[in-house]
């Protein structure tokens, strides 16, 4: 099939820090000032920067793109490449650079940069008798005499190349001399490139030459170490591209309107290892194929066949195994067949030869760059390709037969340490065909896995004992499948984890193991809760059920406390909150230390629910040490993820604060992620990333808290869990709101509240309906609050949950929108009764603040400013900045209405502080833009408003006003009134009448008195 889509790279991935090295580079040669005049003792040295790495590592692709940086800075670039036929071929790539100088410029351009060294060069380029007709070579020399002639007339033409007409120091454009593959280069090309680093003056130049590492010849090996005495040399060694920029190229190349799968970005990494010309020659072929296809827009892969090798690639691999002798490609193929690594022993055993003529054949095989030697008794393959291109020569039979010969070769010689071999002998008894030793081996290989957190590892051996078993026809165990089930669920495969929970519940029901009918009810709750909460409850309570018939008290633990959290989830949680407890009991009268510390990792969420954070945070932290202790780090996960929340969080809105470190949230937040990523679990990384977002935005920290955020969606989103997807979303709108893009809040918010409904989690419907009917309102959309609210908002006042408050205190900010303040104190003050005093005072910064505005529109200006300050010292401690620059512009709202200017000046200008502070933990750019002109347009012009106080200080006059009472107070009449103000007598007259109006007085005299009693002094500026 024809590829219509291009599958080059469009952007070079993964090469920053060499890229920013050789600009830099680039920088000083252009900064340099050239010279003509060789004797000049202001010499440019030589900048030589070599290129290395392996065939296809994108070596040319880092050239072209500083060929185009230097283009930009102005300067002027020659070009020669080598090939492999070249080794033969003197002078090959600077004849391949002259002549794609020739071919490039104009005929005025070649005769003034060749004519002086056309006699000598026309030897090793006749071509450029076409160019000078008239032109005879020099005599010959001795070869030594001649190369050394031809040396001077090429460096002549390197110093003088693109010079204008009438040369002068400024018009000489520095030079980028670039010389490609020179592990292909002539031996006397490379005596060039040494010549010209030794002599090279007069003229600002930078020399890049690449080279494949693995195919340094000895001539090549000279020049290197030679350079490297020269002290004039910058190597960039080009290493492989790592699974985030596997991802970043393909996501380039393809342009996926969501992120690809993580079975294909994983399968094409695996297959060519980070080797960028791999990766597009690997994707051409899938595309090809048919095994990656575009549908509706999205691109979709299908697993039904292995990848298949690129056609370059096979030909590359059987080119060089053609050099080999008979008896060393059947090493190599023997070694294909062991694994991407072989051991020495192995060979000795299978090969029964003598060790002289397997070393011999090693020794070919490192020659022909087809293995490496990582160690005095392991070889490896230089790339997966070459030994996936290897062991697909081979015919399937053969396959096997070589299968299970190692097999059982490493069975036979591995006898009494036979469990450090698992993975190999359950690999090589299943290719075999052997199923029933495959399958025990595989199902020993998946436990070992799966205690070492080596969760795909476990799922690839448990897949592979249950497909042995199939073959065998026998009873699969029910442990298996759910072993098999959990690794699916913790790679975030829900579908396949549900599917495997069917079986074991199907063949539970029918053999009427009530005990396995209880797990499989209770893990297919769990795996429902990311989708569909109706669902998982139903499931849960026929696990409850089950597990009050078998009166099993850790059964009925785990139930309680599953059915407590789908309680929370569910918009309960009170309810939960006491079935946690219940467990608790229960667990600890059987004094089990693993249920234990789940039943306190689920009590803390539920407190954190009705707003006990104190609470929570002490549970999470029996947790996290009961969960050390163990060494489980699954379980420490959640509790690292949430234990931070205590000191604030996006889904704690109502709720007190436990003043903590920041640096402690950060800490255990990234510990949680990294534990995470490190186990491969994607949900719970999705899961962390999540909470470190809700835990950091509260404290300003925007920029790690959106990138954690936004991390969370992509990975959420990958892997289709519909509940990470909605916690992303919710911590990206909280972001937006607090940065005031009020736009992209309103747009994570629906998306959120959207799904949410969809999978009936009632606990975030609420929480995010009141973040959306908040954002509705800082929009000025007030149709679309009061519809929201009325949707959502309970017949009754509820306030038992973190939700439920969150979503009233939306209500009372719509009530104070439409001028209800009574109606919106009252509410609010409900709120905060409802709020757990447990320390802080029981104050909450953002209920505090919404009270405090609802009370200055009631101008009741002293509770106003006593509340803001009771939450301005907590917030402060706190470190919620987010709200503390609020509070202060409030503050001084208040006092500026209270005609206390001076003070209110104060905390407008902390508030500016604040902003400030915070502005500089936002991306730059449009976000940091966006966020400080919006929040800066809140703070009141301080000059502006003090203008307006003096007024209302004064009776409401102006300041023209003031001037003309206190000369009236002087007795002045208004002819003298206007000579001295420089007025007419009639804007006097007007003056005078408009103070009278505006004091309610009507006399000259009592205009006297009222400036007297007021204390009216000298007008200020």
């Amino acid at each position: 099939m024809a590829v219509a889509k291009s599958i080059i790279c469009p952007v070079l991935v993964g090469r920053a820090p060499q890229l920013q090295r050789l600009t830099d580079l680039i920088g000083n040669v252009c900064t340099r000032k050239p010279f003509l005049q060789t004797h000049t003792p202001s010499i440019a040295p030589l900048q030589i920067v070599l290129i290395s790495g392996e065939a296809g590592i994108g070596k040319s692709r880092l050239v072209s793109e500083v060929t185009s940086i230097a283009l930009q800075r102005g300067m002027f670039i020659l070009q020669g490449r080598c090939f492999e036929q070249d080794h033969a071929f003197p002078y090959a790539p600077l004849i391949d650079l002259i002549g794609a100088f020739c071919a490039a410029n104009s005929p005025a351009r070649i005769e003034q940069a060749l004519k002086q060294p056309v006699p000598a060069l026309i030897k090793i380029f006749p071509e450029l008798s076409l160019h000078f007709p008239s032109a005879a070579s020099s005599p010959t020399l001795e070869p030594e005499h001649e190369k050394r002639r031809l040396f001077q007339a090429l460096m002549q033409f390197i110093r003088h190349v693109g010079e204008p007409p009438v040369a002068t120091k400024e018009d000489l454009a520095p030079l980028l001399l670039i010389f490609e593959d020179l592990h292909w280069c002539d031996d006397v090309s490379l005596d060039f490139l040494l010549y010209l680093a030794r002599h090279a003056n007069g003229r600002p130049m930078l020399l890049v030459g690449t080279y494949r590492s693995d195919e340094v010849t000895d001539s090549l090996q000279v020049l290197l170490a030679e350079l490297d005495r020269l002290r004039a040399v910058t190597e960039l060694r080009l290493p492989r591209l790592s699974l985030g920029d596997t991802d970043n190229m393909l996501r380039s190349i393809l342009s996926p309107s969501r992120p690809l799968r993580y079975d294909l970005l994983e399968s094409l990494f695996r297959l060519t290892e980070g080797n960028p010309f791999f990766i597009e020659e690997g994707l051409k072929t899938m595309l090809e194929s048919g095994d990656i296809f575009e549908r509706a827009g999205e691109w979709e892969y299908s697993l039904a066949n292995e990848l298949r090798i690129p056609r370059t690639v096979q030909v590359a691999v059987r080119r060089r195994l053609d050099t080999l002798s008979p008896a060393t490609r059947r090493l190599i193929q023997l070694a294909a067949v062991a694994g991407p690594r072989f051991r020495l022993g192995l060979l000795q055993q299978l090969l029964s030869q003598p060790d002289a003529d397997l070393f011999q054949q090693l020794r070919e095989l490192l020659r022909a760059q087809i293995v490496v030697e990582e160690s005095v008794d392991t070889y490896a393959f230089r790339h997966a390709l070459t030994r996936e291109t290897i062991y697909q020569s081979l015919l399937g039979h053969e396959r096997q037969v070589l299968h299970r010969t190692i097999a059982n070769t490493i069975e036979r010689i591995h006898t009494n340490n036979i469990d450090i071999h698992l993975t190999d002998l359950a690999y090589h008894f299943y290719e075999s065909g052997e199923w029933t030793k495959a399958f025990s081996y595989a199902q020993q290989a998946g436990e070992r896995a799966q205690a070492l957190d080596a969760t795909r590892a476990a799922l690839l051996q448990f897949t592979r004992a249950l497909e042995a078993a199939a073959h065998l026809g026998i009873m699969t165990p029910l442990p298996l499948w759910r072993a098999r089930g959990q690794a699916h669920q913790a790679l975030g495969n829900l579908a396949a984890a549900r599917a495997d929970y069917e079986s074991i519940l199907e063949i539970a029901h029918t053999t009427h193991n009530r005990e396995a009918e209880w797990q499989s009810s209770l893990d297919l709750g769990f795996a429902w809760t990311s989708n569909d909460y109706k669902r998982a409850g139903d499931y849960f309570k026929h696990a409850l059920n089950i597990a009050r018939e078998l009166g099993i008290p850790v059964l009925l633990a785990q139930t309680l406390n599953r059915i407590g959290n789908w309680d929370f989830m569910s918009g309960r949680p009170l309810e939960g909150r006491m079935l946690h407890e219940e467990a608790l009991g229960i667990v600890r009268s059987i004094g089990d230390p693993r249920e234990l510390a789940s039943t306190l990792d689920l009590l803390g969420i539920s407190s954190y629910g009705v707003g006990d954070l104190l609470a929570g945070g002490k549970y999470y932290e029996q947790a996290i040490t009961l969960y050390r202790q163990m060494g489980d780090r699954r379980g420490l996960i959640a509790c690292l993820c949430a234990h931070p929340a205590r000191g604030g969080c996006y889904i704690t809105m109502t709720a007190v604060c436990v003043p903590t470190d920041l640096a402690d949230i950060i800490r255990e937040g990234e510990e949680a992620i990294q534990i995470a990523k490190q186990m491969g679990w994607h949900p719970n990384e999705a899961y962390a990333l999540s909470f470190h977002a809700f835990a950091l935005g509260p404290h300003g920290e925007f920029a790690r808290a959106l990138e954690a955020a936004q991390r969370s969606l992509t990975i959420a989103t990958e892997i289709e869990h519909d509940f990470f997807i909605i916690t992303a979303n919710v911590g990206l709108g909280a972001l937006y709101y607090d940065l005031l893009d009020f736009e992209k809040a309103q747009q994570h918010f629906q998306e959120a509240q959207a799904l949410a409904q969809n999978a009936g989690a009632t606990f975030v419907v609420s929480n995010v309906s009141a973040y959306l009917a908040k954002t509705y309102l800082a929009l000025n959309r007030i149709r679309q609050a009061e519809g929201l609210l009325q949707s959502f908002l309970p017949d009754v006042l509820s306030l038992s949950s973190e939700a439920l408050r969150w979503l009233w205190t939306a209500k009372a900010e719509f009530l104070l929108k439409l001028g209800q303040g009574k109606q919106a104190l009252r509410l609010i003050e409900e709120v905060i009764q409802a709020v757990p005093s447990t320390h802080e005072g029981g104050i909450v910064p953002r209920l505090w603040l919404l009270r405090a505005q609802v009370l200055q529109t009631l101008e009741r200006y002293h509770e106003a400013r006593h509340t803001l300050r009771e939450a301005l010292e907590v917030a402060q401690n706190s470190t919620l900045l987010p709200v503390v620059w609020r509070i202060q512009i409030a503050l001084g709202n208040i006092l500026q209405a209270e005609r206390r200017l001076p003070e209110a000046r104060v905390y407008w200008s902390a508030a500016r502080a604040t902003i400030e502070q915070l502005a500089s933990k936002v991306p730059p750019g449009g976000p940091r833009e966006l966020f400080m002109q919006h929040a800066f347009a809140l703070v009141p012009d301080v000059a502006t408003f003090g203008r307006q106080a003096t007024r209302k200080e004064l009776g409401g006059l102006t300041m023209r006003e003031r001037d003309v009472a206190l000369l009236v107070t002087q007795g002045k009449s208004n002819l003298e009134i206007a000579e001295e103000l420089v007025l007419s007598r009639r804007t006097v007259e007007v003056h005078v009448a408009n103070i009278m109006t505006r004091l309610g007085v009507r006399t000259r005299a009592q205009i006297a008195v009222w400036v007297v009693e007021n204390g009216l002094g000298k007008a200020e500026d």
